[in-house]
């Protein structure tokens, strides 16, 4: 899942990584330049969730690259003309399939790029950008009912203002989706009420008696349904989220 861009991808590194939290830590990037700088934005520095397959992937790749040696590298801070001395090993290593010998410890992202275009030819695939897979992303999270604000922070945005700005009109698109979630989700909530029912021919008055009784909800029973009631109004408080746009 592309949660982050190629300039971050560039130079993720082991020591960023949570095999069994399933995590990514992101706190740097890779300039055009060549320079490790901090994410454009505080909400920028934050920690990715995997999946199962992305860990998977990340797994295999370790064999490949975890046993590399460190690599020095100045990382520039967002205080003007600070500059940190820092070494990690970086879970992609351009050295690995290196034809002439002289690739360095990591890529940079316009290698990344002709990699991606390159796939796409090989695959019949139109051309796309390397950065169109963070809407594709965003787009089937939001369909698989991950919420908008983690859907944001997945991203590194501070909140989820952009995330209904740019796909407020293709959530409306989800409506029966989001329909069916709620129907099974809280039909279960539904208490079904007890009741007696009284034959069409006249009863005695003892047994009207009694089944009027019998047929009178315990008090016990409103709270139950007081409480299912506000269940059911909260649950939809958060999935009206969806219609926000």
């Amino acid at each position: 899942m592309q949660a982050f861009t190629a300039w971050k991808i560039c130079v993720l590194a082991w020591e960023d990584t949570d095999p069994e939290a399933k995590t990514i830590t992101v706190s740097r990037n890779l300039t055009p330049q060549g320079l490790f700088t901090p994410p454009k934005t505080e909400a920028g520095n934050r920690a990715i969730s995997m999946i199962d397959a992305a860990a998977k992937i990340l797994r295999n790749q370790r064999e490949l690259t975890r046993m590399y040696p460190q690599t020095p590298f100045t990382f520039h801070t967002r205080e003007y003309g600070e500059r940190i001395e820092d070494q990690k090993t970086f879970v992609f290593n351009a050295s690995l399939d290196s034809v002439n010998g002289r690739s360095g410890a990591y890529y940079s992202a316009e290698s990344l790029g002709q990699t991606g275009n390159s796939a796409l030819r090989r695959a019949g695939l139109r051309h796309r950008k390397a950065y169109q897979s963070r809407h594709t992303f965003a787009c089937q999270a939001l369909s698989a009912g991950v919420y908008p604000n983690d859907v944001a922070a997945q991203r590194g945005h501070s909140d989820a203002q952009m995330v209904y700005q740019v796909y407020g009109s293709w959530m409306k698109e989800n409506d029966e989706a989001q329909r069916s979630l709620l129907n099974e989700k809280l039909n279960e909530f539904v208490p079904s009420l007890p009741c007696t029912k009284i034959p069409s021919s006249q009863p005695p008055r003892s047994l009207l008696r009694s089944a009027r009784y019998a047929s009178a909800p315990s008090p016990g029973l409103f709270y139950v349904i007081f409480l299912n009631l506000l269940r059911i109004y909260v649950c939809s408080l958060n999935i009206s989220a969806y219609q926000i746009a």
